[in-house]
Order: structure tokens, then sequence, then C-alpha cells
């Protein structure tokens, strides 16, 4: 046994509030740690569920642990109030609903005892009900184990501003005077980035140290991030960080922080708010107004090829907000039903046009996305739906005509006054054709069925740019079930083809609805094929010898290249600076 005046070896503080239901996985998860003479310090922050019972239980049953009920309100005061209560040598944070790893604490601990750092960084997990990830997977930082770094030799560090997935050496946490402000959100970031900047030299350990629950429904404070009060403290706390990254003066560390603000934590935080708003209000301006001083003051230095976060920030600052809002529910998040989704479209396309810009032609990803959304418009839509869709395939079409190729009842082009356009919608409907079986080797089988047979339908596979239309090679009927067969080299290769239903009689064209498995993908196939919502699309390949042969030589080449640190690199790019006319031309 431990005396209680020995200086505990690590405290472990967890801030709670209203966790009944997880707490007691968690406590259990942390007290099972093989570390001698550890600490435990819960704080409640008023919790109004018998989250105090179930911790004063775990306490009564094992004096490692400690409940300290606050006196003042907020998750910073919580953690400010843990550490004030702290004796151990070193200190960890968790949180009351996640889970900590077996051999967590030890490794982490253990790396600071052998190198002197400051802080042992850890990998960590997120799990749900239905699904575990790893956001870390493309952080260079935590592909591997080393020790005794700074942070601007491993720049992807401040991807990851979370207080639980590290453990500090208590007398540098103390020299800082770190705290964490009590605000609706992100109470974190400053403290970590202020700590990162600071520290000597860090460690990254191997082991998973952190288990981070995404919890369902709105109790967790990452479900309520949505709101403009959390969108302004969030702003907020990293105005600050803009400052602290500023005054660090590295090169590496300020565009780690670019991409932090335009492509990671502000994208994800600006997203959230623009989906939750329905109208403007007074708050929503003073917000917008802290996103246009952040973003001026970490101006993008590299050229990135635009995308939906270039053109979220850019629409939000320039004040089209209703359309910065209509893409954030289009581009991110669960899928709308679709009569939603027309008015997304319209609303973000409507402020397009009134600025004279042809965002359809300028970014290819976009215009895909509206050819999907009125292809299931004309497969899923109503009635109620189909004046929005044609409202849509006018509003594209200006902006880029191709859009319309890949709705094959689209395809001949759509005008304000065409009469039949609305009945070709019901049309499509009540032909109704959908794929229900298919599979893919050296030929493509379709199993097709359809509300109602005709003699005068058969399946074929559409070619949207050129309106090329390829029969199968072998077909049968059976009451409104067809089986077509089309062989690899009847077919073009590399053309983009989309699974159709003609009407001999009228040359009529039925986009096909998806409604069959797909087989799981093989480098030996002779096709790609790619659900594009409730369409199929597909391709003939090359041989796979073939695609082989040319990655060989592409890889060879890239050998062969010299490398920029080579002499015959630095004299190529010599030669490139001086005479840049003559190395473009090759």
């Amino acid at each position: 046994m431990h005396s209680e005046t020995e200086t505990p070896v690590l405290s472990v503080v967890i801030p709670t509030h209203n966790v009944r239901s997880w707490v007691r996985e968690t406590l259990g998860s942390v007290l099972s740690q093989d570390i001698d003479h550890m600490e435990v310090i819960v704080v409640d922050d008023h919790s109004t569920d018998d989250t105090v019972a179930v911790v004063r239980e775990v306490a009564d049953a094992d004096p490692r642990v400690r409940l300290i009920e606050a006196t003042v309100r907020g998750g910073g005061s919580a953690r400010n109030t843990g550490i004030e209560h702290a004796r151990g040598r070193y200190l960890i944070f968790c949180d009351g609903d996640d889970l900590v790893p077996d051999g967590a604490y030890r490794a982490l601990v253990e790396s600071l005892e052998a190198s002197g750092s400051d802080i042992a960084f850890g990998d960590y997990l997120k799990f749900s009900p239905n699904d575990t990830w790893r956001p870390t997977a493309n952080w260079p930082a935590y592909q591997q184990a080393r020790q005794r770094f700074s942070v601007a030799e491993a720049p992807s560090l401040l991807y990851g501003r979370a207080c639980w997935n590290k453990a500090f050496r208590r007398s540098f946490w103390d020299s800082l005077d770190l705290v964490f402000p009590d605000v609706p959100r992100s109470n974190d970031i400053v403290p970590m980035t202020t700590a990162y900047l600071r520290a000597g030299t860090v460690d990254m350990v191997q082991e998973v140290v952190y288990l981070y629950r995404e919890r369902q429904g709105t109790s967790s404070m990452t479900a309520k991030s949505d709101s403009a009060t959390a969108f302004a403290s969030y702003l907020e706390q990293e105005l600050t960080c803009a400052e602290l990254i500023a005054a660090a003066g590295s090169t590496t560390l300020a565009r780690a922080y670019e991409s932090l603000v335009h492509d990671r934590d502000g994208w994800v935080h600006l997203t959230k708010f623009l989906r939750s708003m329905s109208n403007i209000g007074s708050r929503d301006v003073e917000v917008i107004d802290a996103l246009r001083r952040l973003l001026d003051r970490v101006e993008r230095t590299r050229r990135v090829q635009p995308n939906a976060k270039r053109i979220l920030f850019a629409l939000t600052v320039d004040g089209s907000i209703q359309a910065a809002a209509a893409l954030a529910r289009i581009t991110t998040g669960p899928r709308q039903p679709i009569g939603a989704e027309l008015q997304d479209w319209i609303t973000f396309l409507r402020a397009q046009s009134s600025a004279g810009r042809e965002m359809l032609r300028e970014e290819p990803w976009l215009a895909r996305l509206v050819a999907e959304v009125l292809a299931t418009a004309v497969l899923s839509g109503s009635a109620e739906s189909d004046n929005d869709a044609v409202e849509l395939a006018l509003l594209a079409s200006r902006q880029d005509p191709d859009v319309l190729h890949d709705a094959v009842e689209l395809a001949p082009g759509v005008a304000s006054d065409d009469p039949q356009l609305l009945a070709r919608f019901e049309e499509a409907r009540t032909v109704a054709p959908t794929i229900v079986k298919f599979s893919s080797g050296k030929s493509i089988e379709i199993f097709l069925e359809t509300s109602r047979a005709s003699p005068s339908l058969s399946p074929v596979l559409f070619e949207p740019r050129s309106g090329r239309i390829f029969d199968p090679d072998h077909l049968t009927r059976a009451e409104g079930r067809y089986v077509a067969a089309f062989r690899r080299r009847s077919l073009p290769a590399g053309l983009k083809l989309i699974v159709a239903l003609r009407e001999r009689e009228g040359h009529r064209l039925h986009t096909a609805r998806l409604r069959a498995s797909l087989p799981d993908y093989s480098r030996f196939d002779h096709f790609t094929v790619i659900r594009r919502r409730d369409t199929l699309e597909l391709a003939r390949r090359r041989h796979w010898i073939s695609r082989a042969a040319r990655k060989a030589g592409r890889l060879l080449g890239q050998r062969l290249r010299p490398s920029p640190s080579s002499r015959a690199g630095r004299a190529a790019r010599h030669i490139a600076l001086r005479w840049p006319k003559a190395t473009s031309a090759g």
C-alpha cells in the first residue's frame, strides 16, 4: 500500500456531466491501467442524473478515486479544479463517457520517464454503435513511434488538439500556468496549442491510448456544436490560436495550421453551423464577421484545387449565406429527401446566377452532383417535386448544358416551354425499370425488371456524351423481366455507360434504378462498376496485364527521375528556375 503523503506517479482528471450511462465503464477502464500509485480525480459539473451516485459508489470501493463536486459551472473549470487537486508527477485527462485501452497509461508514462520530454502523444480511435475509425490515419506524426522531437518537426500534431490522448509532465504544465477557459465549445484548443508550441521535446508512442465515444442524439457537447453560440466560441478560441502560431514564427507550423483551419477543424465547424441555419439572425452576422477575421489572419498561401471547402468559405464571407447553407446541406451530412435537395440546389444556383458565375462549368465535381440529383429526381421524385426538377434543369443547363447528359430523360435538352417534359418524368416512373441483379467478369449480365412489359422495350447501355446506344449481345425476356448480356469486346474501352431501358417505337430512354448489390472490386475485372445514387455507371477497362505494364512503366520512370537532393536534381531545378520557358516547353 502507498501512503497518503507519497507523490503519485500519475494523476487522471475526469470532468463529468450527466454521463450516468457510461461513467462506470470509463472508470473501470482507467482503474485497470497497470500504473503503480495512480490517483483518479473526478470533478462533477452539476450533473442532474445519477452520475454522482455512480462515481461515489466506485470511489467507496477503490481509494484511488476521489470525487469533487464543482462549485463553478463549466467543463473548463471542472478540469482546472481537478488539476488543482492533482499531485502526480504526470497529468492525463479523460472524459467521463470514453474508454482507455489496457496498457495505454503505462506506455505514455514510460516514454516520458525514458526521454525526459514534456508531452507524450498516443494514437486514438473514435467509435459509435455502428462504426470504428482512426482520425489520425493521414496525419504523418502518428505513423511511427519516436522520442525527443519538436512539434515543428512534426507539424501534423497540430491537427489533434484534444487534451485526452496525451500525458504531460506536471512541472512543465505548471511552468506555463495553463488553464482551460470556460467557453461553450473548444475549451482545449488554446491550452493545447500553447503546450505544443512551448514544449522542449515531445514523444509519440506506438499504442492506441484512447477510445473516443461518438454519442448519438443531442446530449453530448459534440452534438451541440452546430449553433451560432458554439461556432462563435470556436472562432474566438481559434483566433487566439492563430496569434500563437504567428508568434511562433515557424513556416512549417503556419502551413499546417492553415490546413487545420481551411480543410479540417474550421471547415467542420462551419458546415455544422451552416447546416443548422434556417434564417439569418443578428448573432449569425457577428459569427460570420469573426470567421472573416480568422480567414484574413490565416490566409491561404498555397494554391489548391477548388473544392466544396473553398467554395463554402468564400460564399460565407462574401455574404451569400443562404447559398452556402444550401451547399453545406448538399455536400455534407446525411442525404436529404429529394424534394429538399432540389430546393437547396435551386437556392445555390440562383445565387451563382445572380453573381454572374458559371460554377458548374468551373467545378466538374459540382456538375456531377447536379446530374446525380436530377437523375434521382426523375426516378424517385413525385408530381410535387417535378416542377423543381425542371427549374433545376433549366438553371443548370444555362451554366453547363452537359450537366443534363447523365439523366437520359433530359439528354436531348430541356426548354422552359417544353410541354412534354413533366409527362416524360411521369412516364419514367411508370415504366420504372429496375436492376435487381448484376454480375461482372469477362462480360456483364444485367437482370432488369419493369412494371410495364412490352416487346418494344429492351435494356441498353447509353453513353451520355455522344448519345451512342449499345444493344446487348444476348437478351432474354419473360413477363417484365429482362436478362441482358454485354461482351467486353462489344464495348469501347474507357467510356462511361449508363444502364437504361429503350422504347424502340418512340426511341425514348428510361434510366434504370439500381436495387441490386454490386460485386466486390477486383483488379482483374474487365469493368469498373460505380453506384451513382440510384443509378449504375460502368466502363470497360483495359486488360489487367496492360494496366500492370503501364503502372510498372510509371514507377520505373519515377525511380529513374533524379531526386531533388541529388546533383542531377539540383541542376535540373537550377535550369528550371533560370530558363522556365525552356523547361515548360518540354
